[in-house]
């Protein structure tokens, strides 16, 4: 119950016991009564002069007040003052303290890929005005890794009570820095992503495995929710017909589905061709997507590319507490002060101040 809502600085007491504020109305009526009765004579009246006789000789011909005549009532307000405070200890008050919001960050894990395609330089490219928002002057946009790295990086910087992980792949998935909310050393991986050689074995796109891998690593997480972010600009190579024992990208979905991990799946380039190579078929990752519970996105530039990640965060936001508060106990203060009050007016009323009613 807060008495006092209408004010600013009350605002933050409360009281457990509020009806012994009540007593705050006997107040009055017992000093009527005390004066009633030392009138009747029945508090006898102290054997001392009245106060103007406490004035010194000179104050008394020049026809001023001492200031022993003008504090002579201090005594009695300061037991006025201590009973006020007496009845507010006894209302039990209590300070409330606002505790900061908890916020339930989600835990995300980036899936990108670094196979030999994703050096190819057909994105389009914002030029200067890309490179001033990244931030970051060591950052080059020239490629379609350049620009999907630079895409995370902002992403990672807006998601600041989330922990994130990065995971990359071509033919096997590499697991690069695991659930951290120390996002300074998150980005400085992603700096230092590198597509593969096109002559390297290992380059191919095993999307299946990718994602398996990143179910298994968000598969513990305590996070109230959890999300993949797939990015690629090919289709499956790894898991085909001919190689039965590889992960398929639609089995990785039920995994992730009977996990319950969402997963956004980026498609970088749309359907452009690289040299005399077909188009890839993006109809995997849209359905593993869909699976999932999540959403595909196909895109063409930076800008579209921005846009999604815009989209992903609007739709992954951690969820915030209601405001808590903490009490604190203050009537000790109050009793403390109630009885330097009532001390104080005892002593300066039996002596300094002494004087006959």
């Amino acid at each position: 119950m807060n008495l006092f809502a209408a004010g600013t600085w009350w605002r933050e007491w409360d009281w457990l016991a509020p009806w012994q504020l009540l007593w705050l109305m006997a107040l009055p009526l017992a000093f009527w009564w005390f004066s009633r009765a030392s009138q009747n004579g029945k508090i006898p009246a102290v054997a001392f002069a009245s106060a103007p006789w406490l004035q010194p000789t000179n104050d008394l011909e020049k026809g001023r007040p001492s200031w022993r005549l003008r504090l002579r009532r201090l005594p009695r307000y300061l037991q006025l003052l201590g009973l006020v405070l007496v009845i507010f200890a006894m209302a039990r008050p209590v300070l409330r303290e606002r505790m900061d919001r908890e916020h339930s960050g989600i835990d995300i894990l980036l899936c990108l890929d670094l196979s030999s395609s994703m050096a190819a330089k057909d994105t389009a490219v914002e030029g200067d005005e890309g490179l001033a928002e990244s931030k970051d002057s060591e950052l080059l946009i020239s490629s379609r890794l350049d620009a999907s790295r630079l895409a995370a990086i902002q992403f990672v910087e807006s998601r600041r009570r989330d922990r994130i992980a990065l995971l990359s792949f071509a033919r096997f998935p590499d697991l690069r820095c695991p659930l951290t909310r120390d996002h300074a050393a998150l980005i400085e991986f992603l700096k230092n992503l590198k597509s593969l050689d096109p002559k390297s074995s290992e380059d191919a796109t095993g999307i299946g495995a990718a994602l398996a891998r990143g179910a298994q690593a968000l598969q513990n997480s305590p996070g109230p929710s959890r999300v993949i972010i797939l990015l690629t600009d090919g289709e499956e190579n790894v898991a085909t017909a001919e190689t039965p024992d590889e992960i398929a990208p639609l089995h990785a979905a039920q995994l992730c589905q009977q996990l319950g991990i969402r997963v956004y799946s980026i498609a970088v380039g749309g359907q452009m061709s690289i040299d005399d190579r077909a188009a890839p078929d993006h109809s995997q990752i849209e359905a593993l997507a869909k699976k999932s519970g999540g959403r595909f996105f196909a895109v063409g530039d930076l800008t579209a590319l921005r846009a999604a990640y815009a989209a992903i965060d609007k739709l992954e936001r951690s969820e915030t507490s209601e405001p808590k508060y903490r009490y604190r106990e203050a009537f000790v203060s109050f009793l403390g002060l109630a009885l330097l009050a009532l001390l104080a007016g005892r002593i300066l009323g039996q002596t300094t101040l002494r004087v006959s009613p």
